[in-house]
């Protein structure tokens, strides 16, 4: 069993009732399966926007992110939702605020 940190930002934390949690995983759990679970357990309105379809796109974009790195940039993560999570990772649902301007 390993233990991970879980977050969630932006609307995911509505969905879920909180903003951090400690998980236990089975070892060898992936990013995928974990996102799973979690659309088991809160339905379609962490599934909207935990993956969201944006119609000039040929693939969802997948909002989480692991120790800081996202999930649909190959460069960083190149396992993408097959990534195996580790004893302590933080993975953090949802999307990120930034700036602009």
């Amino acid at each position: 069993m390993i233990t991970i940190t879980a977050i969630y930002v932006h609307l995911l934390r509505e969905v879920v009732g909180k903003f951090r949690t400690r998980l236990k995983l089975t070892d060898g759990t992936t990013v995928g399966q974990l996102l799973d679970q979690h659309i088991a357990k809160y339905g379609y309105e962490f599934k909207r926007w935990a993956v969201v379809n944006y119609p000039d796109r040929e693939k969802p974009v997948i909002n989480v992110q692991v120790n800081g790195k996202g999930v649909n940039y190959p460069p960083i993560c190149p396992e993408g939702l097959n990534t195996a999570l580790q004893e302590g990772d933080e993975v953090v649902f949802g999307l990120m605020p930034f700036g602009g301007g």
